[in-house]
């Protein structure tokens, strides 16, 4: 059946079911088209039978359905035919019907649609009228981003159904985070979700529970509005008792993204929607919603609604891992990138101002104050993105003044009276101040212009051409004019607080473009120190006054500073730089317990402290200890939630960032015990870092060859100390376990230099253990296996210390393995390896924990060259 006799069939319903029963019949005669006039008959025959229809979503997130009473046995069975459509699948179930992934072939194609279908026993009538209602309300929306109406009819047994476009998809939250798109990319898309919501406002349909899982993207990246199953029709030609079919016996709605009126019960408009997308792009842009609900009541929800103040957008993204007061209720990161990074606080800087605003409007808990419709919120973030002023204003005085008058209006009206007569005294005054008043302001004016042309710069010009091809010159002089305007700015001596805030953002950014180690940069390494000095010295000069998130901000500008100083070989500056930035972190952890974010950055800041302390002097190891645990307390301290289970933008979730402070830090733990001889201890730590290593692979996340290689690295640890201290059976499996991991890696990935070096290593510690089991031919095979691979590796880079270190200790193993079978052949490769730890200690290279190696090879010199 065509969709052009499908509504004619649906028009034909609506007026037959108002006709009395003795004119039902005489009505279907008047019809010449037969299947027009069997069909209509069937579906008034099951209507006034006892009609019905189901109330769930007509295209279900695979894997996902909401619990609802089974009213009986399914309609369908896989396999079976309605009229032309093969049934494939269910795909979604509620309380009172299904729907079915079905196809549709005919002239040599096949279709994949959703068919929505009612189950036998559930036709009432209040359900039938649900039912006619959304399929009315589909058959009137014709847009490329609401899932499409193609069909309808009813079975032989006259239950209706209809079908729906298939959408195989995702939700938007889930594309956004696995996509990891920029803010503009998400803002972009919501503008499509809001141009499909404006047309359906357009044809007078409210949708009513707008929702991530309600707004799906498809396969070519594009939004489709999903369920209008509770949807209300403004139409007042629209039957009364219809539309109460969505809001009677009980409120169907979602809480987190309700709006207030909807909670009270009152009339539901056009404002219903912009709240709720509010909502949906708050949660877009923070990855949390602005209120928690769990284990409330609906009363206790309506009481949030009416006293509480969302957060800003802004102040959200920088805390996004804030667990709830409510029990088991916690709002994961959608931006959140490496711990310990910036990337958070930049996502932060980018919602300040226009798109704060723009969602706090959307969200205001009265209708009248929110975005009159859907397309002037969509106007207002498309303004955003080209840089023109917005028309979203956060809550200013004369809107709270207006308040203050409507409760006090005698009081008020008396205080005009007396200020009309002060203004008239002071009007001459006033009017000599003007002249003064417009000369500031043309001072201000140019002063605000340098402030904005400083801000293009720096974060819209430089950006856009970024990733040019031979765009570096061009990037190089845009980062030396913005540093001009940046120092005129900051000699002007301004107290605005929020002007010295734009200073120091404006000086990190430049710095990350000069000489962020961690990112793409121009290489000029001495700028970017010193613009990371001016930047963290605004930041200490606001240090007190600062909210959580600005001191936040000025740990990780030390943060940046560290790795720049390591980068540079200051260790000393680097070690102080990262020691700031861990106190800082948790002194915020420990104002508060709530703000994990700031727990788990700091465990990771105390690991890099304890690696610093460990490579600077042999006898560091008690203080370096004491970092690694630490870094381990915190991390462990941060309570368990199932929240923290849930993927954020970079493909990871808390409790896998946690894992990932706490395998490194145990693992770095059990080495510095193996190297005291502490075996005991040791093991029990390389246990530890292998249990955690097992977690993060078996997390499955994006990251899954770099998990990967980390449990390498603890199956080598391990298996060999294990070897060493008397199971050379079960350390040889976990090495072998390791080798068959790195090999896997690296052969998907040559270029993967963690994948190569760690199978060199996987190598190496095979030829440790064949050694032990005096299998020389073996353990000399896995030893040059080891040495190929780091000598690649060297070519490539002659200064990589890591390698240039296990290079010298393959060189000893080797001269080990062959000392007692030929003295000189030894004596070659213990010559090799003196000369690398040589050669590492003059250049103060040397890590604390191989202060030992030159010594060490001097004897096993001096051992082969002594008369036998």
């Amino acid at each position: 059946m065509d969709i052009d006799t499908w509504n004619r069939i649906k028009d034909l319903f609506s007026e037959a079911i108002e006709l009395p029963e003795s004119e039902r019949e005489r009505y279907l005669a008047t019809i010449s088209d037969s299947t027009v006039r069997e069909e209509l008959g069937r579906m008034l025959e099951a209507h006034f039978r006892s009609p019905d229809f189901i109330e769930r979503p007509a295209v279900i997130e695979h894997g996902f359905v909401e619990p609802g009473p089974e009213a009986g046995e399914d309609d369908v069975r896989v396999g079976s035919t309605i009229d032309e459509y093969k049934i494939i699948e269910k795909i979604g179930s509620g309380g009172m019907g299904s729907v079915y992934l079905a196809e549709h072939s005919g002239n040599g194609f096949t279709k994949r649609v959703a068919l929505k279908l009612i189950k036998r026993g559930m036709d009432t009538d209040l359900v039938m009228k649900r039912f006619l209602m959304e399929r009315q309300i589909l058959g009137r929306l014709e847009h490329p981003n609401i899932a499409a109406l193609l069909d309808g009819g009813s079975t032989v047994e006259g239950l209706p159904y209809f079908v729906m476009e298939y959408v195989d998809g995702v939700s938007i939250k889930s594309f956004c985070e696995s996509n990891r798109l920029s803010t503009r990319k998400r803002l972009e898309l919501f503008i499509k979700v809001c141009s499909a919501v404006s047309y359906a406002h357009q044809n007078l349909v409210v949708h009513r529970d707008l929702k991530p899982s309600n707004i799906f993207i498809n396969k070519d990246g594009e939004p489709k509005l999903l369920d209008f199953g509770i949807s209300k029709l403004l139409s007042p030609d629209w039957d009364a008792t219809t539309t109460e079919a969505t809001a009677t016996q009980f409120r169907v709605l979602t809480p987190e993204y309700a709006s207030p009126e909807q909670f009270r019960g009152e009339m539901t408009t056009t404002g219903t929607d912009v709240y709720s997308l509010g909502i949906v792009l708050y949660e877009l842009l923070t990855g949390r919603r602005p209120f928690q609900f769990a284990g409330m009541s609906s009363s206790e929800i309506a009481e949030v609604l009416r006293s509480e103040e969302p957060v800003k957008p802004s102040t959200a993204a920088l805390n996004p891992y804030r667990v709830s007061t409510v029990p088991n209720s916690s709002e994961p990161a959608d931006d959140l990138g490496d711990v310990g990074t910036a990337s958070v606080t930049a996502d932060s800087r980018s919602l300040k101002g226009d798109l704060d605003n723009i969602v706090l409007k959307a969200i205001r808990r009265e209708p009248e104050r929110r975005y009159t419709s859907v397309q002037e919120m969509a106007e207002d973030i498309q303004r955003h993105l080209d840089g023109l002023p917005v028309t979203a204003t956060a809550d200013t005085f004369a809107y709270r003044a207006g308040k203050f008058v409507s409760r006090h209006r005698p009081a008020f009206f008396t205080a005009v009276l007396v200020s009309v007569l002060l203004v008239a005294s002071a009007s001459i005054a006033i009017w000599q101040a003007v002249r003064a008043n417009e000369q500031r302001a043309a001072a201000e004016e140019r002063f605000n212009d340098v402030r904005a042309l400083a801000n293009s710069l720096i974060f819209d010009l430089h950006d856009s051409i970024r990733d040019l091809p031979g765009s570096t010159a061009a990037r190089k002089l845009l980062v030396a004019r913005a540093l001009e305007y940046l120092d005129k700015l900051a000699n002007e001596g301004s107290n605005d607080m929020s002007l010295q805030m734009e200073l120091a953002a404006g000086y990190e950014k430049i710095a990350d473009v000069q000489g962020n180690p961690l990112g793409p940069n121009l290489g000029e390494i001495d700028g970017a120190i010193e613009s990371y000095t001016k930047a963290l010295n605004i930041r200490e000069s606001l240090f007190e006054k600062g909210t959580p998130e600005e001191r936040y901000a000025t740990a990780m500008l030390h943060s940046k500073l560290f790795r720049i100083k390591q980068v540079r070989g200051q260790m000393d500056e680097a070690e102080s730089h990262c020691r700031q930035a861990a106190k800082i972190l948790e002194k915020l952890s420990a104002e508060d317990a709530t703000a994990v974010l700031y727990r788990i950055t700091a465990a990771r800041f105390y690991q890099e402290l304890g690696d610093l302390v460990a490579t600077k002097t042999d006898g560091a190891f008690g203080e370096a200890s004491n970092y690694y645990r630490k870094s381990i307390s915190l991390s462990e301290s941060i309570p368990p939630s199932p929240v923290h289970d849930e993927t954020g933008a970079d493909g990871l979730s808390l409790n896998e960032k946690i894992l990932s402070v706490t395998q490194i830090a145990y693992r770095r733990l059990g080495y510095l015990f193996e190297l005291r001889q502490q075996n005991s201890e040791a093991l029990t730590a390389y246990r530890r870092a292998l249990e955690d290593s097992e977690k993060l692979v078996a997390a499955g996340n994006p990251r899954k060859p770099s998990a990967e290689i980390v449990l390498a690295i603890s199956l080598g640890n391990l298996g060999r100390l294990e070897a060493v201290t008397g199971d050379p059976t079960g350390g040889m499996e976990k090495v072998d376990r390791a080798i068959a991991i790195a090999e896997r890696t690296f052969a998907a990935d040559e270029k993967n230099y963690l994948a190569a070096s760690e199978l060199a290593l996987a190598y190496w510690n095979s030829g440790k253990i064949f050694l032990i089991q005096n299998e020389t031919g073996r353990s000399l095979a896995g030893f040059q296996k080891a040495l190929d691979i780091q000598k690649r590796l060297l070519e490539n880079n002659p200064n990589d210390l890591y390698n240039l270190g296990n290079l010298a200790e393959t060189y000893a193993s080797i001269g080990y393995a062959t000392e007692k079978s030929d003295p000189a052949e030894a004596r070659k490769w213990y010559q090799l390896s003196y000369d690398i730890w040589k050669r590492l200690k003059d250049r103060n290279l040397l890590a604390g924990y191989y202060a030992h190696k030159p010594g060490e090879l001097e004897q096993s010199l001096a051992r082969v060259n002594s008369p036998r």
